[in-house]
């Protein structure tokens, strides 16, 4: 990512998203459609998308289903999304992105286990946390165990 995109960020009301999106499904779809709302079509919203080496180690090695290059195709053709980029960074340096990139909003789902460390640092890169009641029961684990799709 080259650095004018970074000033991009920094000099707009920006909303980011980090996730696998990997099956992409109607809790996927409300999230980012709620969370366009937040800045109300002046902003942009932006997703953070993990790399497969990343989803592997955090959900198993029959994740992803889909490659990284599919879901960033995938992803950029959505309407509430202006910037879909991959995250080919361990985790952790995430943080520095985020403190370096100053997004007006992190966006969360209600339950989001990292809760606690995401607010600590948006709030830390003057940000605000939203939290993006959760509509329905969708989830990606659960559509794959319901296909069946094997280990690989």
């Amino acid at each position: 990512m080259d650095s004018s995109y970074l000033w991009k960020l920094d000099q707009n009301i920006s909303i980011l998203i980090t996730g696998s999106f990997d099956v992409v499904h109607l809790g996927h779809l409300r999230l980012l459609q709620k969370a366009k709302t937040v800045v109300k079509g002046n902003g942009i919203l932006i997703i953070a998308l993990l790399d497969d080496q990343t989803i592997r180690l955090r959900k198993g090695s029959n994740r992803p289903i889909f490659d990284i290059n599919y879901r960033l195709e995938f992803l950029s053709y959505l309407k509430p999304v202006d910037y879909v980029f991959a995250w080919k960074k361990p985790w952790q340096e995430l943080r520095n992105f985020v403190l370096k990139t100053h997004p007006s909003y992190l966006a969360i789902v209600e339950g989001d286990p990292g809760f606690a460390n995401k607010k600590e640092l948006i709030t830390k890169a003057g940000g605000k946390l939203v939290i993006i009641k959760k509509q329905g029961n969708f989830s990606t684990t659960k559509i794959i165990n319901f296909l069946k799709i094997p280990e690989k």
